[in-house]
């Protein structure tokens, strides 16, 4: 038998509902889709929050939101392909971002965010 999902998007509504009466905390990965020079991919760091989220999931048996793949990173601005946040969406990661405010609005008490 495998391993149940830590991530929230693979579970049903059901179990969601049973973690939440256990535990009222969320893990939220968040990266920046910015360059990281020629041989880097422009996900990297949500790459690294993924696998950070993944990780202190596992050990702890918190869920995870799906990531939120972009950020504020004026600096990156000239570069092709980059993807930018206002600063108000990265002040209240409600305004815009359905899969937290879900969460938000049923039992989810704490949020942690993981970059």
């Amino acid at each position: 038998m495998s391993e149940k999902s830590v991530w929230i998007n693979e579970l049903t509504w059901e179990e969601i509902a049973e973690y939440l009466k256990q535990d009222d905390m969320i893990i939220f990965p968040v990266g920046s889709t910015e360059q990281h020079g020629p041989a880097g991919p422009v996900g990297l760091d949500s790459y690294v929050a993924i696998s950070l989220a993944e990780d202190v999931a596992k050990k702890t048996g918190i869920l995870c939101t799906p990531p939120l793949w972009f950020g504020d990173s004026s600096t990156h601005l000239g570069f092709p392909r980059h993807v930018k946040a206002t600063r108000k969406g990265r002040r209240d990661p409600q305004a815009g971002v359905a899969n937290v405010q879900w969460g938000l609005r049923h039992d989810v008490v704490t949020l942690v965010k993981c970059n």
